[in-house]
């Protein structure tokens, strides 16, 4: 469903689902609106209640599903779990997310940074951990530091993610499951990198309180001085590319200060990119590459020049041009994870003086309209 009342986003068919067809139709006129289309940008997993996406410059959000068949159809292929990366294992979050993408096919449905007090560590681990005499101890490895919680989905994720995740603590994951994530990425003790949910209904728990209700209340981690903007691209981050993108700003000295997914309308879109609009020819391609589904974006602080960090970060993405990016500078993010002009994976500020603004208009006024 849209959020256009007489519309009708309708997917159906299991072989067609596998070649990302898609058709529309509208109700209350009773008529086709797009007759079956193939899409490119689009899959079965991103078709979820509340998600946002863009069909033809279009963007709709779905609402509700279509019939029973499909709820019950859908519900049993996917499930949603929420994965929050400690304190403790933040500066290896993007190459976690990555093996949770490229190696375990999870989705990312929801990411978000965030500072985990004691109140709302208390409410994520009640459900599972309530009354155990480790409560504290796991409570406690959630907060002092930023966090970053991820909605993850998959068929079967609480069962596959119990066996790649490992025992809680650390000792037991290196003796008893050395490949897994909390045997790499886990400290000591219940400082052990990545707190799950346990089951399904423990993660509609979970995800309420960090993406939802509790989520007003939780502290900002951006810093708004010294920093600069990164957006990982729709198409980016439909070719599960945000973890890898993560990895390497970490990997050239940068830090990542604050993260979090969004969809942007038409509007907002071309608000953020207006300063482009009168001298960059691809301009309406750029909005409409930026709309065509969730980006995530990125406040980069610290690297090698913090004073100039709108400059220095420019660098190592590289010009907008992939195939000139390749050329010039072939280890930038661009040259490594860009396809065009329009679809070059990652953008980033351009001038010094912009940097915090447009952390700003991520962080602080569209993070209060999600």
């Amino acid at each position: 469903m849209s959020a256009l009342e007489r519309m009708c986003f309708l997917v159906t068919g299991d072989t067609r689902l596998n070649d990302n067809s898609i058709e529309m139709y509208d109700p209350k006129q009773k008529r086709t609106f797009l007759k079956r289309t193939k899409t490119q940008d689009l899959a079965l997993t991103d078709f979820h209640i509340g998600a946002a996406v863009n069909v033809y410059a279009r963007q709709l959000t779905i609402v509700d599903y279509g019939d029973e068949f499909t709820r019950g159809k859908l519900a049993q292929t996917l499930e949603s779990a929420l994965v929050i990366i400690k304190p403790d294992a933040i500066d290896q979050a993007g190459e976690i997310i990555d093996i949770l993408i490229s190696n375990h096919n999870y989705t990312i449905r929801n990411l978000r940074m965030l500072s985990i007090s004691r109140k709302l560590a208390e409410e994520l681990c009640m459900v599972t951990f309530g009354g155990k005499p480790y409560f504290n101890d796991i409570v406690s490895s959630l907060t002092g530091g930023s966090s970053i919680a991820l909605e993850v989905t998959k068929p079967n994720a609480h069962t596959h993610l119990t066996t790649i995740t490992g025992p809680a603590i650390v000792a037991d994951a290196r003796a008893q499951a050395a490949q897994s994530l909390r045997a790499r990425f886990g400290h000591a003790g219940y400082k052990n990198g990545l707190h799950i949910s346990s089951s399904a209904s423990s993660a509609k728990v979970e995800l309420s309180a960090v993406f939802n209700h509790s989520a007003a209340t939780a502290a900002r981690t951006a810093v708004f001085k010294n920093s600069t903007l990164a957006l990982v691209r729709p198409h980016a981050v439909y070719a599960g590319l945000t973890g890898k993108i993560m990895a390497s700003i970490v990997q050239n000295g940068f830090r990542i200060s604050d993260a979090q997914s969004f969809s942007l309308d038409r509007v907002n879109a071309e608000e953020f990119l207006e300063v482009y609009k009168t001298v960059v020819p691809e301009y309406q391609k750029i909005v409409d590459q930026l709309m065509s589904g969730p980006l995530v974006a990125l406040e980069v602080s610290g690297g090698p020049d913090k004073e100039h960090i709108v400059s220095s970060f420019r660098e190592i993405v590289g010009p907008t041009d992939p195939e000139l990016a390749r050329k010039l500078r072939p280890k930038s993010l661009r040259a490594l994870y860009g396809v065009n002009k329009i679809k070059n994976a990652v953008h980033c500020t351009d001038l010094e003086d912009d940097g915090v603004l447009e952390v700003q208009f991520f962080f602080r006024i569209m993070a209060n309209v999600v």
